[in-house]
């Protein structure tokens, strides 16, 4: 076993790397391939290009956010359809 997976192994895993699986699920869920994330990692981990994860990231954040109105402007929507159709209109 190597010492990642010694560590894996006893439950523990080092804050680091916590962070840095946060991190990359984050970026994944954001859109960002496998292969900029390789160049961005060790980049990030020396406190470089910072601004390029928050951009990223923030813009994940508007999406959800701009997702999540339209699902709720659809729900009152259709709960004035439905609301019509009870009442026989």
């Amino acid at each position: 076993m190597t010492g990642a997976e010694e560590q894996l192994a006893g439950g523990r895993i080092p804050p680091a790397r916590a962070r840095d699986a946060r991190i990359v699920h984050q970026l994944r869920s954001a859109g960002y391939r496998i292969g900029p994330l390789r160049t961005l990692m060790p980049d990030l981990r020396q406190g470089h290009r910072s601004q390029d994860v928050r951009a990223v990231l923030a813009a994940r954040d508007a999406s959800i956010a701009a997702r999540s109105r339209a699902l709720f402007d659809a729900t009152v929507a259709l709960g004035a359809v439905l609301a019509t159709e009870a009442q026989g209109g």
